[in-house]
């Protein structure tokens, strides 16, 4: 799963470092031209942005488990917009002090104001969008993850729920009853014709009342005391006198 999340975040986060530096370069120079020179460049916003990636996602992953388990809901938008917007922010900041040092270190602020007016809004611009852009992805996929999990849980609530009536029923319809009433009929066969009729009524009787137990929560007195009085039959035939 960590190994799945980390090649998804370096493929992203490559296609995103591939556009912004193309962007950049073309913004700057009004045209592609050596664009590959600049391969420095491009190695280090590759770097910043998988770093940058990385980072977000284990800020956002560690707020949102704190605050699931505090809420037990999906982490509104908001909350994981800002966010993650900040985050951008702060990264792009420090991404571009970094490389002024590393790159200009020469330049003073306001020279590169001059040169390349509007560089820091493009940049500004970019943050906030990739930011909400990032936020409204993560938070779809989160709430789809979320939705799957209740479903699945549930799922699992309603098997398990089946499971226990099975086991309910099953209780109630005893095998070991059966087959000692199978048995009975079995030897009345042979001696009380009438008898052994009578005595599979009544054990139909009893399993017609078990079934329907099952089905209603609640029994009026009036089947109780049918289901007694079937019951009692059956084992006054099967045990004769001593019952």
């Amino acid at each position: 799963m960590k190994g799945r999340i980390a090649i998804r975040i370096f493929v992203i986060a490559s296609l995103y470092a591939i556009l912004l530096f193309t962007y950049t370069v073309f913004s700057l120079q009004g045209s592609l031209e050596g664009l590959f020179t600049h391969w420095t460049s491009f190695l280090y916003l590759l770097g910043l942005s998988v770093l940058g990636g990385s980072l977000l996602q284990f800020i956002i992953a560690k707020t949102r488990l704190s605050l699931r388990e505090k809420t037990g809901r999906s982490i509104p938008f908001l909350i994981i917009g800002s966010l993650t917007v900040i985050s951008i922010l702060v990264i792009i900041l420090l991404g571009g002090i970094i490389y002024k040092f590393l790159f200009f270190p020469d330049i003073l602020p306001g020279e590169l104001d001059e040169s390349y007016p509007g560089f820091r809004l493009q940049f500004i611009v970019i943050g906030l969008f990739t930011g909400i852009v990032y936020a409204v992805a993560d938070h779809s996929l989160d709430s789809f993850r979320f939705l799957q999990d209740i479903r699945l849980s549930t799922r699992k609530l309603q098997t398990e729920q089946v499971n226990l009536r099975f086991e309910s029923l099953r209780s109630q319809i005893s095998p070991h009853f059966l087959f000692n009433s199978l048995n009975t009929i079995s030897s009345l066969i042979y001696r009380d014709i009438q008898m052994a009729e009578k005595f599979i009524r009544n054990l139909a009787s009893v399993y017609q009342s078990v079934l329907i137990s099952y089905q209603h929560p609640l029994v009026d007195l009036h089947r109780e005391l049918q289901l007694v009085e079937h019951y009692s039959y059956l084992m006054q035939v099967r045990f004769e006198g001593a019952f």
